[in-house]
C-alpha cells in the first residue's frame, strides 16, 4: 500500500529558524512587518503621527494590529502543535500504544485546500475593506501609505484561512489512523479525556486571536471614529471564530465518541445475554445465580449511564470561560480607550 505523501507548511520551518521561544519568534515577525511599514511610510515622506492627538496614521494603526495578530497566529500555531503532541504522547504512554504523530504534516489535498481557503480569505477581506473606510482619514490621501498596510492585512487573511484549514484537519487526525490506537475501557474512560483537551487547545488559539483583535482595535483604531463599522465587523468575526472554536473542540472527540458508543453497545449485548441466562436460572430456583444477576443488572445500569462524549468537567467549564474572554477584551478595550482619550484631551 502506497504511503500518502505528507508536506509541512512553510510556517513550521519558521518556528525553528531562530533559537527563540515561539512567542519571541512571533514578536520578531510582528516587529519586522511593522518596521517595513514604518520604513515605507518614511520613504514616501508621509508622517507617522497624523494629528494633534498624536495617534499613529491610519496605515500605521492597521499595520500595528495586523502585525501583532500575525505574530500571535504563528506562535499560537506552533504552541498548539506542541500541546497536541504532549497530549498524544501522554496517552500513548499510559496505554502503551503506538508512538504519537512524528510531525505536523498534511496531505497534498489539505495543502492545496489551505491555499485556496487562504486566497478566498484575502479576497473576502479586501472586498470588505473596499466598502469600509478602514484607512481613510479626513484631509489626507492615504492611498500610497496604505499599500503596505493592505499587504499586512492580506498576509493576515491568508494565514487565517490556512490555519483554519489546518486546525480542522489536525482536529480530525488527532483521533485518526496516525494517532495512537484508541482503547476503550468502560471502567476507566478518564484517559480519553485527553482528546477533549486537544480540542480545547485548538479552540483556545482562535478565541485568543479574536480577543487580541478586539483589544488592539480599540487601542489602535484603524476605523478612525467609525465605532459602528468596528461593531459591524467584530460581531460576524466573533461568530465565525466561535463556530470554528466549537468545531475544533468537538471534532477530535467525535471518533472517540463512536468508539465509546460501540463499546457500550457490545457490552450491553453481552449483558443482555448473561442477564437472560441468570434470570432463567433464578426462576428455576437456582439460588447460586441470584447475586450474579444483581451484579449484572447493576453493571448494565452503570454502562447505560456512561457519557459517550469524553469531556471531563474541567474541559467544558474552561471552554465556557474561554468564550467570555472576547467580551472582556471588548469591555477592557473600551475602558482603556476612554482613559487614553481623556489623557490626550
Amino acid at each position: 500500500m502506497e504511503t500518502e505523501s505528507r508536506h509541512a507548511p512553510w510556517e513550521l520551518w519558521l518556528s525553528t529558524a531562530l533559537p527563540l521561544p515561539y512567542f519571541g519568534t512571533g514578536a520578531l515577525v510582528a516587529a519586522l512587518i511593522l518596521g517595513l511599514q514604518l520604513g515605507y511610510h518614511a520613504l514616501l515622506g508621509y508622517p507617522i503621527w497624523l494629528d494633534a492627538t498624536e495617534r499613529p496614521a491610519a496605515p500605521i494603526r492597521s499595520t500595528i494590529v495586523m502585525a501583532a495578530l500575525i505574530g500571535y497566529v504563528l506562535a499560537a500555531f506552533w504552541t498548539t502543535r506542541d500541546a497536541i503532541f504532549r497530549e498524544l504522547a501522554a496517552y500513548a504512554g499510559e496505554r502503551e500504544d503506538a508512538a504519537p504523530l512524528p510531525d505536523f504534516t498534511f496531505g497534498i489535498e489539505t495543502m492545496t485546500a489551505s491555499r485556496k481557503v487562504g486566497a478566498a480569505s484575502v479576497a473576502v477581506l479586501l472586498l470588505t475593506a473596499g466598502g469600509v473606510p478602514w484607512l481613510v482619514v479626513p484631509d489626507w490621501d492615504p492611498a500610497p501609505g496604505a499599500t503596505g498596510a493592505f499587504a499586512s492585512i492580506a498576509l493576515f487573511a491568508w494565514l487565517v484561512g490556512r490555519f483554519a484549514t489546518f486546525t480542522l484537519v489536525a482536529a480530525s487526525e488527532a483521533a485518526g489512523p496516525r494517532a495512537p490506537d484508541i482503547q476503550v475501557d468502560l471502567l476507566d474512560l478518564a484517559p480519553l479525556a485527553r482528546f477533549g483537551r486537544i480540542g480545547l487547545r485548538l479552540s483556545l488559539g482562535w478565541i485568543g486571536g479574536i480577543s487580541i483583535f478586539v483589544l488592539l482595535s480599540f487601542l489602535f483604531p484603524f476605523f478612525g471614529e467609525g465605532g459602528g463599522a468596528l461593531f459591524g465587523l467584530l460581531v460576524p468575526a466573533f461568530g465565525a471564530t466561535l463556530v470554528l472554536a466549537t468545531l475544533a473542540l468537538v471534532i477530535p472527540v467525535r471518533g472517540v465518541r463512536n468508539r465509546i458508543r460501540q463499546a457500550k453497545q457490545a457490552a450491553l449485548a453481552e449483558l443482555r445475554s448473561g442477564i437472560r441466562e441468570a434470570r432463567d436460572a433464578a426462576v428455576k430456583g437456582d439460588l447460586r445465580v441470584q447475586g450474579h444477576l444483581s451484579d449484572l443488572l447493576a453493571y448494565r445500569a452503570y454502562v447505560e449511564s456512561l457519557r459517550e462524549w469524553p469531556f471531563d468537567t474541567s474541559t467544558l467549564v474552561r471552554f465556557a470561560l474561554y468564550t467570555l474572554i472576547p467580551v472582556g477584551s471588548w469591555l477592557g478595550g473600551a475602558l482603556v480607550e476612554r482613559v487614553v482619550d481623556a489623557a490626550l484631551g
